[in-house]
Parts: C-alpha cells; sequence; structure tokens
C-alpha cells in the first residue's frame, strides 16, 4: 500500500487566515471596549495586539502571494508608530514593520495600512490592509546592493503600495 504525504499549502494557508481573521475580530471588539471605557493603558495593549494580527495576517497572505522559497520573501519581524482610529464600524490602522530578508540580519521598516469593517458581535470581518512601498518592496535587489554598500534603509510613505490584500484573497 503506497501513502504518499502530500502538504496542501492553499489548505494551510486558508486554516491559519481563517484563524487569525477570527482573532482580528476578537481584537477589534477589545480595542472598541477599552475606547469606550476610555482605559488608555488597554488600548494600547489592544493596539499593539491589532498590529501583530495584521502582521499575522500579511506574513500568511505573502506567503500564498510569493512564497516563502522566493527571492522576493521578505520576513516581518516587527511593528512600530501604529496608530489605531475607530470610527463607527470601521478601525484603520497604520505604522510600519520591520522588515528583514532570508539571507541578512539587516532590517529596514516599510508602512502599512489596514481598513477593518466590523459589525459588533460577528465573528468574521472584512478587511483590506496595504504594505510597503513599491520602490523597496518590489525591487529587492536593489535592497540587497543598498545593504551590499553598508548604507541604511528608510522606505518612505508609498506614492503606491507594494501589496495590497482583502479578505477572501488567497493569492
Amino acid at each position: 500500500m503506497d501513502v504518499t504525504n502530500t502538504f496542501d499549502e492553499a489548505a494551510y494557508y486558508d486554516r491559519k487566515l481563517v484563524r487569525i481573521e477570527r482573532e482580528l475580530a476578537a481584537v477589534v471588539r477589545q480595542y472598541g471596549r477599552a475606547a469606550e471605557a476610555s482605559d488608555d493603558a488597554a488600548k494600547e495593549v489592544e493596539a499593539d495586539a491589532l498590529a501583530d494580527r495584521i502582521k499575522c495576517l500579511l506574513y500568511n497572505h505573502l506567503g500564498l502571494r510569493i512564497g516563502m522559497a522566493s527571492n522576493d520573501w521578505v520576513w516581518l519581524q516587527g511593528h512600530e508608530d501604529c496608530l489605531v482610529e475607530v470610527a463607527g464600524m470601521e478601525t484603520r490602522i497604520s505604522g510600519r514593520i520591520w522588515c528583514c530578508l532570508p539571507e541578512a540580519r539587516r532590517e529596514w521598516t516599510e508602512p502599512f495600512a489596514a481598513e477593518i469593517g466590523h459589525p459588533p458581535t460577528a465573528e468574521s470581518l472584512d478587511y483590506t490592509i496595504w504594505l510597503g512601498n513599491r520602490t523597496t518592496l518590489l525591487d529587492l535587489a536593489k535592497v540587497r546592493e543598498i545593504f551590499a554598500l553598508g548604507e541604511k534603509l528608510s522606505s518612505p510613505a508609498p506614492d503606491e503600495w507594494a501589496f495590497v490584500f482583502r479578505k477572501g484573497d488567497r493569492t
């Protein structure tokens, strides 16, 4: 009997995205409760959790779109300078994500932004996430050149985003 183990990458990412989307919905509700209570400490904690969930969504969407084995892969290390705004049933978050090339420990930051539409009690939500400046994230050869010269890289706010992901995107 020949049993072949096959890894279904699309199914793997689909399960992960569904889980992270549910976690994001829960954190959005928690942030709303903290804001409603004027609890600045809780808002800070939940803002960090929101940025972390966005980073996880980006990581998985990138895995589907370009694949970890690609020369276009970047590691997403962390986040900073995050701003959260809530208006009715929509939450916006923006900030910077620390990126790193797989072969190097040199890091730089790329801008990100997200719009999250959410009903007050639903476990799912709609979202659009934008990541990175086209001039850096879509030209990693140039990034490698900059690092080879020993220079630092700081990606400016984008004229055009490198990546846009929406709920339901599986490519």
